[in-house]
């Protein structure tokens, strides 16, 4: 099945770029320059946090366990998987949770290597978290 938090990051989104309104117009109505300064550098603030947004697609159907990563507002109908890699390879998985941001620390092993990989799961309801949690729990077992 697959989980992503795009609705979620959407909507923050979409706020952010209403929200950066606020200081276009601001620099419109006050004349003075500390006031111009400020306003820019807000708007270079919203400007960086919509850039670097991403959204992350969770997806353990089949014999893989495929992430993907991207941007909320991304037009393509295939996004092609930040990580991919059979569910037989996994050694060890952690989810740490947090306020907003969750975290999930995946031990792989295959024959030649071992790699310890890093997602951060931002704004994903507690549905999806405990769906990843079920996920992970049968993944463990099978192993």
């Amino acid at each position: 099945m697959k989980i992503s938090n795009i609705k979620n990051l959407k909507f923050i989104c979409y706020a952010l770029a209403l929200l950066n309104l606020i200081p276009i117009l601001g620099i419109f109505f006050f004349n003075q320059s500390k006031w111009d300064i400020a306003f820019t550098l807000l708007i270079m603030l919203f400007v960086l946090l919509l850039s670097n947004l991403r959204c992350i697609e969770y997806d353990d159907t089949g014999e893989c366990i495929t992430i993907r990563r991207f941007h909320p507002y991304t037009t393509k109908r295939f996004i092609k998987p930040s990580i991919e890699f059979p569910k037989s390879y996994v050694e060890q998985i952690n989810l740490d949770e947090g306020l907003i941001l969750d975290r999930m620390k995946i031990k792989i092993q295959s024959k030649t290597s071992k790699k310890q990989l890093k997602v951060n799961l931002l704004c994903f309801n507690k549905n999806q978290i405990s769906y990843i949690k079920n996920s992970i729990n049968t993944i463990s077992a099978r192993n």
